[in-house]
């Protein structure tokens, strides 16, 4: 998520300023961080590079977030007996009760869009999928041993 940035114009640096700012209040409304500035103030590339620490920050609560409320939805989806949407985990009697128990027998939550794209999806529940260690980052898994993964196919 981390990407630092040289600008060589002013307007440059607080474009990208204010977009920061933006995509900050789009992954976390309640995000507070403005300072009061001069009315004179302009950002600087370390004004830049804070905010984007900032933002990698908040993309990754919001993605913890989100994961955690969907090992929630998938306990409640496993207590109802309503298995659609991961009928393809074939989960066994004991892989439930250890979900239920709060365990995790190798499913993992995969972003659908990349986090790093589309930092705006990291806190969107519907973001994710579950899916087994080895469709996840196995070396046939949508990751293939890496986190750069190619489009989803579950987009």
């Amino acid at each position: 998520m981390r990407r630092w940035i040289t600008l060589n114009s002013r307007g440059g640096i607080e474009a990208e300023y204010v977009r920061l700012q933006e995509t900050i209040r789009e992954v976390n409304p309640n995000a507070r961080y403005e300072e009061a500035r001069p009315e004179n103030w302009r950002p600087t590339q370390a004004d830049v590079n804070a905010l984007q620490v900032r933002l990698s920050q908040e993309v990754t609560n919001a993605s913890a977030r989100a994961i955690h409320e969907a090992y929630n939805q998938l306990r409640d989806m496993i207590r109802t007996g309503n298995t659609q949407g991961i009928g393809h985990l074939n989960l066994s009697f004991a892989e439930s009760q250890q979900i239920l128990g709060g365990g995790n027998p190798g499913i993992h939550m995969h972003h659908i869009r990349s986090v790093s794209q589309f930092p705006t999806y990291a806190g969107q529940v519907t973001n994710l999928v579950p899916l087994r260690t080895n469709q996840h980052v196995g070396p046939t898994g949508v990751h293939s041993g890496g986190f750069i993964a190619p489009p989803s196919p579950f987009q």
